[in-house]
């Protein structure tokens, strides 16, 4: 355990342009005691173990592109993927007037909906996100959760615990969230603290583990910086971020705790794997070496002029009726992405429910990602090279499920078949 959630009155750190150890600290009802990363610490634990070996994927289906697209599998927007105990597809649609979870088994074939459009119990206006509570399965939306059994029947409604005593705030940029764990437990995201424009910066809020209930312990399993992405002042907050911030975060399988990715800007290539307990104990911790890739001059800049164009239009907005806009927009978009020397060594990660972890090596655009797959002892099994275009959202056995886009921006999701691993 790094720290632990004491009092609803305590500080959050303060993130401007001074060297983190001259931050200022603004008080705040959020607890948050200082956890800095040891960069020693990679260097003496990194594995000089040979490259694992690389395992390609076989396509073995596809559904949601093509002709005559059954109702279930039509999505607007690419969908979140999650596999229970069993190895049934759970597959929750973004976007749409439709906010059923689709089930498949394990071959791929559509097995059943489960909730449905409504302000009824198991009935949502829209679900937000979705996992899995021992097998029992959760989805949260319009301020509440409802958790259905194996055969998707309906169990219970609660409402959101928020994440810490004394603030209501659950929803929107900046107000942290919470999503159930196995045995009454929850991740908490803390809320930003509420603070006038003028003084509001990005801020280091603790992700914690605790009991799901309103005056429930949380201990703190990691910081995360918010906003994490693009900030412009007085203009907007996107979550928008071309190059991922320090760490990445995971619930492991079946909602038995947590799993993080941290690493330091000043050595990039080195990766500390966390896993913790629904107590908020690290159970295991491993340091792996990943591809140090240079952030170029054309990258950044290229970066830079998306970030100008993507708030330019609510810029000029707001130059003509607010009062303390910047004048310079793309000074202000260089400074609110905060761009470091080199991408991120990972980029995404999951868990399965063999004990595995998931890590994606940071690629170069349009290329397929080289996902490393960690046993439980911290050692890199193997590597899966996944298609261009292709993002791999969970897996079990031999088997890998991914979203993708076909040409006509379609979205889709795919199983694949692990080959045999070849060096």
């Amino acid at each position: 355990m790094i720290s632990r959630f004491l009092s609803a009155s305590a500080t959050l750190v303060l993130l401007g342009c001074a060297p983190a150890d001259e931050a200022g600290v603004a008080t705040a009802d959020v607890a948050m005691d200082p956890a800095p990363f040891d960069p020693a610490y990679a260097l003496e634990r990194l594995s000089q173990t040979p490259e694992a070996p690389l395992r390609r994927v076989r396509e073995v289906l596809r559904h949601g592109d093509g002709v005559d697209v059954p109702d279930w599998a039509a999505f607007v927007r690419s969908p979140t993927l999650m596999l229970d105990a069993s190895g049934r597809l759970h597959v929750l649609p973004r976007g749409g007037d439709d906010p059923r979870v689709r089930v498949l088994d394990k071959d791929g074939n559509f097995v059943r909906y489960v909730a449905r459009r409504g302000d009824g119990p198991g009935e949502f206006p829209y679900i937000g996100s979705m996992g899995f509570a021992g097998d029992t399965l959760w989805l949260l939306g319009g301020g509440r959760t409802s958790f259905f059994d194996v055969e998707g029947a309906h169990l219970k409604t609660e409402p959101v615990v928020p994440p810490y005593p004394g603030r209501e705030r659950t929803y929107g940029s900046g107000d942290g969230w919470t999503l159930p764990l196995a045995a009454g437990r929850a991740l908490y995201m803390a809320p930003e603290p509420v603070v006038d424009e003028d003084t509001y910066q990005r801020w280091n809020v603790p992700l914690m583990v605790g009991e799901r209930t309103a005056t429930g312990q949380r201990d703190t399993v990691a910081f995360v910086l918010s906003p994490s992405g693009m900030y412009v002042r007085r203009v907007a907050t996107s979550s928008w971020a071309p190059v991922k911030m320090s760490p990445l975060h995971s619930t492991l399988a079946g909602g038995q705790g947590v799993a993080t990715a941290s690493w330091t800007t000043d050595r990039p290539g080195e990766v500390v794997l966390r896993r913790f307990s629904l107590e908020g104990e690290v159970s295991h911790e491993h340091a792996l070496r990943f591809p140090v890739r240079e952030l170029s001059a054309d990258a950044r800049e290229r970066f830079i002029d998306e970030g100008v164009e993507n708030v330019r239009d609510m810029w000029e907005f707001h130059r003509e009726h607010f009062a303390g806009v910047p004048s310079d927009l793309r000074a202000a978009v260089v400074e609110g992405l905060l761009l470091p020397d080199h991408y991120s060594p990972v980029d995404d990660m999951f868990a399965t429910q063999d004990a595995r972890v998931w890590l994606r090596a940071t690629m170069a655009e349009g290329e397929g990602g080289d996902w490393h797959v960690v046993d439980p002892d911290g050692r890199v099994e193997f590597r899966v090279h996944a298609p261009p275009g292709v993002s791999f959202e969970t897996a079990r056995g031999n088997r890998v499920w991914g979203v993708g886009k076909d040409h006509l921006d379609t979205p889709y999701i795919v199983m694949y078949e692990l080959q045999q691993p070849s060096r």
